[in-house]
């Protein structure tokens, strides 16, 4: 378990600035003039940018909020190119988490959406617990956040792919230093010349 409030951060670790980036909430140029900006400045981040209304608050709870997930779960991408269970940030769990509906909302829009085989935000509109601009807000929210999230697995996953190679590279120059350690140099050499040579060493006087 990493403890943020020590300073300890886990190695697949992502900023908010790469996933707010990744997940196409702002370009790398608005990244950059904000990191530029809070240099000079006590304020974080998100605040800077929704200073700039770049994003709102709402996009900065939720990128926080994944950020979070990622530090707990964050695994490489499984065989058939699925997020981990954990980060699969469906629209129910989303809206939930964010007070937009509640529990009870959700499980009865659910009920009704697996009943009549309709979509989920379709249900919910239907049933009047969001407005079709609000599921477009959060559907276009959901979005983002999979795909920043998608970008910060395969990054682990590289991560983690191209440390299993080092470590295999290393166990291989382990074992070509233990056969290098294990040779003999005077089993290499031909016996008559080691004769030869200890003739001539016996030959030379005590000094020069």
């Amino acid at each position: 378990m990493f403890n943020r409030a020590a300073g300890v951060v886990p190695p697949h670790h992502r900023s908010i600035g790469q996933l707010l980036v990744s997940g196409g909430f702002i370009n790398q140029t608005q990244l950059s003039d904000a990191l530029e900006e809070r240099s000079g400045s006590k304020k974080r981040l998100g605040e800077i940018l929704e200073d700039r209304s770049v994003i709102n608050t709402v996009d900065t709870r939720a990128i926080l909020r994944l950020q979070r997930q990622l530090d707990a779960h964050c695994v490489a991408l499984s065989d058939d190119g699925t997020l981990p269970e954990q980060l699969q940030l469906t629209l129910g769990q989303l809206l939930v988490d964010h007070g937009e509906i509640t529990p009870l909302q959700l499980d009865s829009a659910l009920a009704t959406h697996q009943r009549n085989h309709t979509r989920l935000g379709a249900t919910l509109v239907s049933q009047k617990s969001l407005t079709q601009s609000k599921l477009d807000f959060w559907l276009r929210l959901q979005r983002k956040l999979v795909a920043a999230a998608a970008a910060a697995v395969l990054v682990t996953g590289f991560a983690s792919a191209a440390a299993a190679d080092t470590t295999q590279d290393n166990q291989h120059d382990n074992v070509q230093i233990e056969y290098v350690a294990d040779f003999n140099p005077e089993a290499a050499v031909d016996p008559d010349l080691q004769q030869q040579t200890a003739n001539n060493t016996a030959m030379l006087p005590d000094s020069l």
